[in-house]
């Protein structure tokens, strides 16, 4: 299903479960936190205004179902947080949201509204988000495939400031959001959400992705070990059941892994298992590739997945010098939609060779052919529709 429709179709019904209509009268906006604070360089005489986080907060839980005062509060929460706003002050301010929403968030049924509101509240502000970290994971553990969806968009926002942080990096954090990331994709493989979840996850993780600079170091080894698990999570789901929706994201890790940035940061394990992977998603990919008409609109996304790896490809070719390498990579990426199977899986099939002959990779392991996928795909913890899935028998 087109990733853009089902966006739009997401935030449609998102607009009709909060029951916005023409005939709500929106209530007055609350008190904003005064100027002379959000200018302040030393936040200690402003402990009361700050104070007025947390009952918005409670007010954004309690009246989920007002779509007018949802507005307002989710509004205010945003607008206390400009630009312009001093960084002490910017820092104060996502500390008490935090506190705030670690504390709604563990109370018994919340409303699925409000932890939306509270991850589109993350998304939206201005300033440095690292101290909301501890809410972002929350979100990404919800088992709603929405909550964990907006969770990975705030997640996906936070990350670039907070890699720039020493304390995120070095305290834990950074990796339980980066954990949190893989998660929510991997256990949420179904049901109309799951390509926007893996597009989401994949260029949360992704600085290549992002605007502004690479990180560097232990961060940028940390996105590169989260990218590596995310694609070997997807690579399951080749292997044992069928086509996980969104397959061209799983070239992603690869326009990151075989670059000039990131290529000699990388350990000399983590550029085996990259070049593995990529081996092993070509060999898959290319098996699932199908003639059967039914399969036509998979064959396209596995086609554009193909292309998308090629190129990479090619370029690990050219680091490396090898032109066998980037041959091959030339090869899969002038694939073209509608190209036989047995094109497909001759070119695909390739690869392996290509790159086992380097001498860098000689011990890289062919991919195993398919066996008979199951009839029957598990429903992941967010599927309560009782039918199929897009992931199973259809995408087989």
């Amino acid at each position: 299903m087109n990733v853009r429709f089902v966006n739009c179709f997401v935030a449609v019904i998102g607009l009709v479960c909060l029951g916005v209509n023409g005939d709500v009268t929106p209530l007055p906006p609350d008190p904003p936190i005064a100027a002379a604070a959000q200018s302040a360089l030393n936040m200690a005489p402003f402990g009361d205004e700050l104070a007025k986080v947390g009952p918005e907060v409670d007010k954004l839980v309690q009246n989920s179902t007002d779509p007018a005062t949802v507005s307002m509060v989710r509004n205010w929460l945003i607008d206390q947080d400009p630009p312009a706003a001093t960084n002490p002050y910017q820092v104060a301010y996502s500390a008490a949201l935090n506190d705030a929403f670690v504390n709604a968030l563990s109370q018994p049924n919340v409303p699925i509204n409000a932890k939306i509101n509270i991850a589109i509240v993350i998304k939206s502000l201005a300033g440095p988000k690292t101290n909301l970290a501890p809410t972002v994971v929350k979100l990404l553990a919800e088992p709603n495939a929405a909550v964990a969806q907006w969770g990975v968009k705030a997640a996906g926002a936070m990350l670039p400031g907070a890699l720039e942080d020493a304390n995120f990096n070095a305290g834990g954090q950074r990796d339980q959001v980066l954990n949190g990331i893989v998660s929510a994709v991997s256990n949420h493989p179904d049901g109309l959400l799951a390509g926007p979840i893996a597009e989401d996850g994949y260029r949360a993780i992704n600085p290549k992705l992002w605007v502004g600079p690479t990180p560097t170091g232990a961060a940028l080894a940390a996105l590169i070990d989260a990218n590596l698990d995310l694609q070997g999570n997807r690579l399951t789901i080749y292997r044992n059941i069928g086509v996980p929706a969104f397959p061209v994201g799983d070239s992603y890790p690869s326009y990151l892994f075989f670059t000039p940035i990131a290529w000699p940061a990388m350990s000399p394990a983590q550029q085996v298992k990259a070049v593995q992977q990529a081996s092993d998603f070509v060999s898959l990919a290319g098996q699932r590739y199908s003639s059967a008409a039914p399969t036509m609109n998979l064959n396209q996304e596995l086609i554009a997945a193909l292309k998308g790896e090629g190129e990479w490809i090619t370029k690990l070719g050219g680091i490396l010098n090898d032109q066998q390498i980037q041959q091959v990579g030339t090869d899969l990426n002038q694939l073209s939609t509608g190209a036989p199977a047995l094109t497909v899986q001759q070119v695909s099939g390739s690869v392996f060779g290509a790159l086992q002959n380097n001498p860098a990779f000689t011990n890289l392991q062919q991919c195993a052919p398919l066996g008979a996928p199951p009839a029957v795909v598990p429903k992941s913890a967010s599927d309560t529709s009782g039918g199929s899935s897009p992931t199973s028998e259809a995408r087989q």
